[in-house]
């Protein structure tokens, strides 16, 4: 009898526990969280699918919010996950274009299951801003910063990081334009300058058609005469002698 009570008691510790965790362990249909914010002017989505467990909801919640900073530029996923028989780098391509096509720009940022192997790639257009080599330095240096305790404050600075990288972009367009701006401004004033001095030099009447002028309204019929021009100084001394 006593067996018999320390084995129900078990399965109902057990049972306890199972219910205990199951929430924690979220909707993901593996082990881990997932969860997803849409860009409501943009249409951008920022995933989570956190398959290995590496996240709680606190750091779920702190992730997804340096996600969203991105979603102005595509779709961005953090994926923890482990394949089998393929490289991440394959598996991370793969992941991405199942969900997202070949159109619609995004990033994705993929951490194995022990933490010790991430990618970060960038799709669709994006990767002319974020390229490759510049993921790569993004990914081992931040690898490389002090302090950093667990994946969610290595995710968070990922993306700060892509952040960071898209706004200096963004800057620098805006300058490039203002400047292209300024200098058109400067070509055109300069053109127009130019142009209203030909256009008074063509219009002021050259010595040739002041004579026929004459000519014609003082009704001079002798083409042999010859019209000099005299110019006579002012002198008040003169006039009063």
């Amino acid at each position: 009898m006593s067996r018999l009570k320390t084995g129900i008691l078990f399965v109902l510790l057990v049972a306890v526990l199972v219910i205990t965790l199951l929430p924690l362990r979220g909707v993901a249909g593996n082990s881990g969280y997932t969860k997803k914010y849409t860009n409501p002017d943009t249409g951008y989505y920022a995933y989570i699918d956190d398959r290995e467990g590496f996240f709680d909801w606190s750091s779920i919640d702190r992730v997804m919010e340096a996600m969203k900073v991105l979603t102005t530029e595509g779709n961005v996923i953090l994926v923890t996950d482990s394949p089998f028989g393929e490289d991440m780098e394959s598996y991370a391509d793969r992941y991405f274009m199942d969900r997202n096509g070949p159109v619609t720009p995004g990033i994705i940022l993929m951490i194995n299951w022990n933490g010790t192997s991430k990618i970060l790639k960038a799709y669709n257009g994006l990767e002319e801003k974020i390229s490759d080599q510049k993921a790569k330095s993004i990914v081992n240096d931040v690898y490389d910063y002090p302090g950093i305790r667990g994946n969610a404050t290595y995710a968070t600075l990922i993306f700060d990081r892509c952040d960071k990288e898209l706004t200096e972009l963004r800057i620098g367009r805006k300058f490039k334009n203002t400047i292209g701006i300024f200098f058109s401004i400067i070509i055109a004033f300069l053109l127009g300058g130019v142009i209203l001095d030909v256009m008074m030099f063509s219009s002021k009447p050259s010595r040739k058609k002041k004579l026929k002028s004459m000519s014609s309204s003082k009704s001079i019929n002798d083409r042999t005469v010859i019209v000099t021009e005299r110019f006579e100084k002012y002198s008040p001394h003169n006039n009063y002698s």
